[in-house]
């Protein structure tokens, strides 16, 4: 097994995406536009999308998970959301929950593809 971060031989890759501290709605987009060109990069790789560094979630973070749930599925990709419950409340509030995928309890997710320098950070 290799000791450089890269997945073993055969091994499914994923792409964690963390969300920024404060994010904002003009930074979805851009969110978008990242996750995209990532699961272009990677023709098999599964979605982390980790929620727990946006402290009080909000309507911003809601949108921009559901966004991001979507350009996932136009790849055909496996979405996991690591959220804090008060993410997963919103979820269900708004109804998007069962829409939305796998939600899984706020941990610090393990991956072979990092996604830095997301646009938004404040």
């Amino acid at each position: 097994m290799p000791d450089d971060g890269s997945p073993p031989p055969g091994a499914a890759a994923t792409v964690v995406l963390p969300f920024p501290p404060g994010l904002r709605r003009e930074a979805v987009p851009k969110l978008c536009a990242r996750l995209d060109e990532l699961l272009r990069a990677d023709a098999e790789a599964a979605v982390i999308l980790d929620t727990t560094p946006v402290g009080r979630p909000d309507a911003v973070v809601v949108e921009a998970i559901a966004r991001l749930v979507l350009v996932a599925r136009r790849h055909h990709r496996l979405v996991q959301v690591h959220a804090p419950p008060r993410v997963w409340e919103l979820l269900a509030l708004t109804g998007l929950a069962p829409l939305v995928g796998l939600l899984t309890p706020a941990a610090a997710p393990t991956s072979t593809q990092q996604a830095q320098d997301v646009p938004g950070r404040r």
